[in-house]
């Protein structure tokens, strides 16, 4: 099995718990002295990016319903009522004195009575003189006159009808029903007064469960975020800190945005929706809006300490346990430090072969101090086991916390990565990597060590190959599961 899969195999569970610590020696019998850096190695895994952003928020109730008086009259608190209870829809709270308006419905279903007996006498007058109107024993004047009479009494009923339909409204306007179910508040007027259309409400009653949130986020955080409603729909999730600090226990949806962005401060409001079955939520309440927006394509998850930048290129370190001469090779043309050495190999001053043996003899070789004889520590594109060599990745990186980097492309899954002592080496150099186990055990042998480069060379026999995806497998699915641990809250 190959130092890197067991590398793997051993020790993922700690690697992103990391500590640093920095050793050198000193290789004599006539070679320079050779200084090689322990830094902090760690494997990057895969997760799931994550964006989150901090809003002001207002609690607002879905519905409310004012109770207010539609007629006038003296006014009765129906019993059971209470202030600051809940009630339910169709549940009595007022009644106005209903005699005034039940005298009205009566007088009204006794003018339509009174209406429709003229109307009986109207008709049969009407057909008596139209009878005598055709055999031309009586006048036409006296057949309409009589016609005419029947019309406008039957006119008078429709009016009777709408007088009665009126003060029935009015009769029922005398008690005032909750509309809604939810939270009634203070009464604003005592029983015993007497009350107008013109007075204010009564009480208020307002819905309580579910209940809104609402915030303002800017245009350039929701298009550069979300790019539309779906999105944000979709992809979000809603979080609240309560004033005390705390996290509401439920997490939200988004119910809609408003139709127009307000000019003035380049403004959209949103409002999410909350279940709120212990109305801890109130409205009028002020609240931190926790907005998390999740990637929607996965990425690789690092320290923030791995990375760096140069001015153009966001960068980060990878070691890997082998290298290919020609891999090397490409390695080192993309090093501008390198570019007079390389335009000589172009030119066909030198030869790669000859460049590469020149390079590798400067960087790799020394002198072991006993017995004084040159040694190698890159051959036949295997490191050293005590050493992991320095490559320079270019990444892309995404949304990125105090905890933790995501990185879209440049580096994949499994890649061991410089975590700390990136200021201690530089690429092509070897390096000591330095796994943390526990809180007060570090491990440095040879054996502690990871790789996973996806340049390094390929197991030498079936079973080594096997071992090493086997172990592979098992290194993608703990650093899966620290991946989750890594992210911001959000499970992968």
């Amino acid at each position: 099995m190959s130092r890197l899969s067991l590398l793997f195999k051993g020790s993922l569970t700690a690697a992103l718990i990391l500590s640093v610590c920095s050793v050198s020696y000193a290789q004599g019998g006539g070679a320079t002295a050779v200084s090689r850096s322990t830094v902090v190695a760690g494997v990057a895994v895969d997760t799931v990016p994550v964006t989150k952003k901090k809003y002001i928020g207002n609690v607002e109730a879905i519905e409310q319903v004012d109770c207010v008086p539609r007629v006038s009259g003296t006014l009765t608190v129906a019993e059971g009522f209470e202030e600051g209870s809940h009630v339910k829809k169709g549940q009595l709270l007022f009644e106005i004195d209903p005699i005034p308006y039940k005298a009205k419905v009566q007088a009204a279903e006794a003018a339509i009575a009174q209406t429709k007996a003229r109307i009986a006498y109207a008709e049969a007058n009407f057909q008596r003189l139209d009878d005598l109107y055709k055999k031309n024993a009586g006048s036409k004047d006296d057949q309409e006159s009589a016609l005419s009479n029947l019309q406008s009494l039957r006119a008078e009923l429709i009016s009777a009808e709408a007088q009665l339909i009126l003060a029935q409204e009015d009769l029922k306007y005398t008690q005032i029903y909750a509309e809604i179910d939810g939270r009634v508040g203070r009464r604003s007027v005592s029983a015993g007064n007497y009350v107008t259309p013109a007075t204010p409400s009564l009480a208020r009653v307002v819905q309580m469960d579910p209940i809104y949130v609402r915030f303002t986020m800017s245009e350039r955080d929701y298009l550069s975020m979300f790019s539309g409603f779906n999105s944000l729909k979709e992809l979000s999730t809603v979080q609240l800190t309560m004033p005390n600090d705390t996290i509401y226990e439920s997490t939200g949806e988004i119910a809609f945005i408003d139709n127009s962005v307000k000019s003035t401060t380049d403004t959209i409001k949103i409002w999410a929706k909350f279940s709120n079955p212990n109305e801890v939520l109130n409205p009028g309440g002020v609240v931190t809006v926790n907005l998390t927006k999740r990637d929607d394509q996965q990425a690789v998850g690092i320290l923030p300490s791995a990375v760096m930048f140069d001015g153009k290129n966001n960068y980060v370190y990878i070691l890997v346990d082998s290298i290919s001469d020609e891999q090397l090779y490409q390695e080192i043309c993309n090093d501008s430090r390198f570019k007079n050495e390389i335009k000589e190999v172009e030119d066909g001053k030198v030869t790669k072969e000859e460049f590469l043996e020149k390079f590798k003899t400067e960087h790799y070789a020394t002198v072991d101090p006993k017995t004084k004889r040159q040694q190698m520590e890159l051959v036949n594109g295997k490191v050293d086991e005590k050493y992991l060599l320095v490559l320079r990745r270019n990444v892309t990186l995404g949304p990125s916390t105090n905890e933790m980097n995501t990185v879209y492309n440049g580096i994949k899954v499994g890649d061991v990565i410089m975590m700390d002592g990136v200021n201690k080496a530089r690429p092509f150099d070897l390096v000591r990597p330095i796994y943390q186990q526990d809180a007060s055990q570090t491990a440095t042998s040879p054996n502690a060590k990871k790789g996973g480069s996806a340049q390094s060379q390929e197991p030498t026999s079936n079973k080594e190959a096997q071992d090493g995806s086997q172990a592979r497998s098992e290194a993608r699915k703990v650093a899966c599961n620290v991946s989750t641990a890594m992210t911001l809250g959000v499970e992968a």
